[in-house]
């Protein structure tokens, strides 16, 4: 992952942040049974931008560990982008927060840029950024798909972690450990590729598939 350049600041943006301005923390939403609310989430975003903001922090300071810990960091992420983006065609700067040791930032940080319905397959050289990178990416719940190398024994581990961190058994229930479309056996690294992305490509050709019916 590289770092960003004031050379790929968009012009507009550049000369804003030069002049200074004011990038809010975004507060959290929520009804009186408190259940996020969209709407008046969206309302607090278009404050903030009519207000002269220069653009949104989501999942810094007060909120920062709430909507993590009830998985809401890639609700509140996206739709502060999304209203942004409507509400104005002004330069805005959208921060999204990262917490945590170096790991784990760093998975929060590589998890916010993958778009909606992404495919995450997890197979790094450590099982413990194996575990921060699995769990960013539950706790977004926007995924398509998400697959962790290795074994039912490594799967039932990782999950009495993430259990234990605050992880519900729906979110759970949706990591697929051992990966790999069955009927191609072998443990080299050559098979695991290739029987990974069969499976893979079978759940994009299912989906594309039922896609194509509900239209």
């Amino acid at each position: 992952m590289t770092g960003l350049r004031f050379a790929d600041i968009p012009a507009p943006a550049l000369s804003l942040l030069r002049r200074g301005t004011v990038i809010p923390a975004h507060p959290l939403a929520l009804d009186a049974a408190r259940r996020f609310d969209r709407e008046s989430q969206k309302a607090l975003t278009r404050y903030y931008i009519d207000a002269g903001s220069g653009g949104l922090a989501v999942g810094v300071h007060a909120t920062q560990f709430q909507i993590r810990e009830a998985q809401l960091y890639r609700p509140v992420l996206e739709l502060a982008a999304e209203t942004a983006k409507s509400w104005t065609e002004a330069p805005l700067f959208l921060i999204a927060g990262a917490i945590g040791k170096t790991a784990q930032a760093v998975a929060e940080a590589e998890t916010a840029r993958a778009p909606k319905g992404a495919n995450f397959l997890v197979m790094t050289h450590s099982h413990a950024r194996d575990q921060q990178i699995v769990e960013a990416v539950l706790r977004r719940g926007d995924f398509a798909y998400l697959g962790l190398i290795g074994s039912a024994t490594k799967r039932a581990r990782f999950v009495a972690r993430l259990r234990a961190s605050g992880i519900g058994e729906a979110a759970l229930a949706r990591l697929v450990c051992p990966i790999g479309a069955e009927g191609i056996p072998g443990k080299e690294p050559g098979v695991i590729a290739l029987a990974a992305a069969a499976e893979i490509m079978r759940r994009h050709r299912a989906a594309a598939g039922k896609l194509a019916r509900s239209a």
